[in-house]
Parts: structure tokens; C-alpha cells; sequence
């Protein structure tokens, strides 16, 4: 089993605030906790060399980027965010990827923590205010943590996109383009994003009375859910004469599988996407998309959590929402 500084804070009843300060050299505990701390640190055999390196009391700028990462353009333009963003800071972010997030995310602040990370940054999509509030029981009270994965009443400080105004500025693109019956590809509705973007879309629709929202459709955010979308909408008698697919991997698979049926975009049918990433401009013809600025979301989120760490407090329920724009191209 491998000792981590949680084993030692157990062991003697320690917080693992003041187990990792007395490992990293701290002169303002007495004699008997740290020797307490030590000899406990020894008697488990937690590495020496980490013992004589933290007694450098050296600055830490190392932070993870903990996700459950995936195959697509999305997670290394997300990841790409953040390594423009640190050139000019003296930050190091590691990427790490949880498979099972839920059962690993323990483990991992237990590694993360005792390798000498100052905080994490996650991106976790699917956890629930539940998962949050679990979370806090355990992350040490010197370890940051923030969020890029929006959700309803956020418990992390929470840095993202606004879906919402990007669903919006999509309808109102459609609408100004002239289109009169517009649909939407969602994503999954139990996750936040997917609901924020679809409802900003709804609701400019909603109260227009010069475009109408005829066909809707919900997908997993995959190529193949766009290619279902596109077959869906083949069925129809009525055919939107616009379609806002909500990420730009379904965007694709509906038009790919539009050019295979002959359709003309946009002559047939006008696509808008979303996240703008390489594939956007790699596409013939090139997708229209909301643009999701990942250095300015990595900017945003270091600040962020550099205050905390100033602070030496979290801030609790805090949400930062990032703008968000419109490329337009042939697509539309």
C-alpha cells in the first residue's frame, strides 16, 4: 500500500493542513507535534526524500487539471487552453484523467496533496451538487479547488462558458439570417450545459414571432448522435430550414451525413455548432459556431484560485460566467 500524508494525519489525528506543514519545514508547531509527525512518518515509512525535500518549504505552482478526459478535439483544445494561459505565470499544469471519477477522485487529491500540488481544477461534468458537497468533507483546508463544469448552485467556486447567451446569440443569428423555422440537437439533459444552451435558444425563439422552433432532438454530444439528428430530421414534413447542433462533434456527423443524402448547406438547410474548434474551419463547407475562449477560461480560473490560495480561504458557491461570441462561416 502506498503511505500517503492522509495515512499520517489518521495515524497521529493530525489535520493534513498541519501534517504537510510539518513535512514541509514549518517552524511554528511545537516540538511534540512535529516529532509526533515524524517518527509517525518513519514508523509508516512514508519516503524519506519527501521528508527532506519538503523541509525546503519551497513554493509549489504545480495544479491539475482533473477530468475524465475523452477521444476529440474538445478535451485538447480545453487542455490547449491552459497551456497558453500558464506561459506567462509561473504555473505547471498537469493533466490528469479519472475513468471512474466518483470512486478515483480521493485517491487522486490524496496523491495530488502529497506530491506537493497547490490545488486542482476540475472539469467533471457530470457531478451533481452531491458529489461537490462530498468532496469538501475530505479536500484539505490549504488545497484549492475550482470548477469548469457548470451546474445549478455550484458548491466549488465555478469558473465556465454562458451557454445560455450562446443558445441565445445562435437564435438570434438564425432569425437576422432570415430563417423562419429553425431545430436544436441537445445535448444530454442531465448535464447543465446541455440545459443552459438548449433553454437560451428556446427561450429567444419562444418570444419571436418571426421564427418558430419546429424540431427538437436530443444527443450524447458524439459524431454519431448528430448523424441520428440528420436522420430524424429526414423524416420530417416539415423540415427546419436552420439547425443548432449544440456541440461542434454532432454539428459535424449532421453535416457529413447531409452531403452524403445530396443536401446543400446552406441551401437546404443552414448548421451553427458550438465550441468552434479546428474541425470548424477543416469542414467543407466550414461550420458556423459559438466561440468558447479556452485561454480566457484558464485565465480566468488561475486568477481565481490564486485568490484563494492568497486568502487562505475557499470561496464558497461563487460563479463566473465566461462571454461568449459567434463565428460565422458558409455553414449558415
Amino acid at each position: 500500500m502506498k503511505v500517503t500524508l492522509r495515512h499520517i494525519s489518521e495515524s497521529t489525528g493530525y489535520s493534513l493542513s498541519t501534517v504537510s506543514r510539518v513535512l514541509r519545514g514549518s517552524d511554528k508547531y511545537n516540538s511534540e507535534t512535529v516529532n509526533r509527525i515524524l517518527e509517525t512518518a518513519k514508523k509508516l515509512k512514508y519516503p524519506l526524500e519527501r521528508i527532506h525535500a519538503a523541509s525546503y518549504n519551497r513554493p509549489y505552482n504545480n495544479i491539475a487539471l482533473v477530468t475524465n478526459f475523452k477521444e476529440g478535439e474538445f478535451y485538447a483544445s480545453f487542455y490547449y487552453g491552459y497551456i497558453k494561459a500558464t506561459l506567462s505565470t509561473d504555473y505547471n499544469v498537469s493533466l490528469i484523467s479519472l475513468p471512474e471519477p466518483r470512486t478515483m477522485f480521493r485517491e487522486c487529491i490524496d496523491m495530488l496533496y502529497d506530491q506537493h500540488f497547490r490545488g486542482a481544477i476540475l472539469f467533471i461534468p457530470e457531478f451533481t451538487k452531491e458529489d461537490y458537497e462530498k468532496l469538501l468533507e475530505f479536500i484539505p483546508s490549504d488545497f484549492s479547488v475550482v470548477s469548469n463544469a457548470l451546474i445549478e448552485n455550484p458548491v466549488l467556486p465555478t469558473i465556465t462558458f454562458d451557454g445560455y447567451s450562446a443558445g441565445h446569440t445562435v437564435a438570434v443569428h438564425f432569425h437576422n439570417r432570415g430563417y423562419r423555422t429553425a431545430g436544436i440537437v441537445k445535448g444530454p439533459g442531465y448535464k447543465a450545459e446541455a440545459r443552459y444552451r438548449y433553454n437560451g435558444f428556446r427561450d429567444y425563439v419562444a418570444q419571436s414571432s418571426e421564427i418558430e422552433l419546429i424540431f427538437e432532438s436530443e444527443g450524447d454530444f458524439t459524431y454519431e448522435a448528430g448523424c441520428r439528428a440528420f436522420g430524424e430530421y429526414m423524416a420530417l414534413e416539415n423540415k427546419p430550414r436552420s439547425v443548432f447542433l449544440t456541440n461542434d462533434l454532432m454539428c459535424h456527423g449532421f453535416l457529413e451525413c447531409a452531403k452524403e443524402a445530396g443536401l446543400s448547406i446552406p441551401g437546404h438547410v443552414a448548421l451553427a455548432g458550438y465550441d468552434d474548434l479546428p474541425m470548424c474551419v477543416h469542414s467543407h463547407p466550414k461550420l458556423t459556431s459559438v466561440k468558447t475562449d479556452f485561454r480566457r477560461l484558464a485565465q480566468t480560473t488561475l486568477r481565481v484560485l490564486n485568490n484563494q490560495q492568497v486568502a487562505n480561504q475557499p470561496e464558497i458557491g461563487i460563479q463566473s460566467l465566461i462571454p461568449v461570441d459567434i463565428t460565422v462561416r458558409e455553414s449558415s
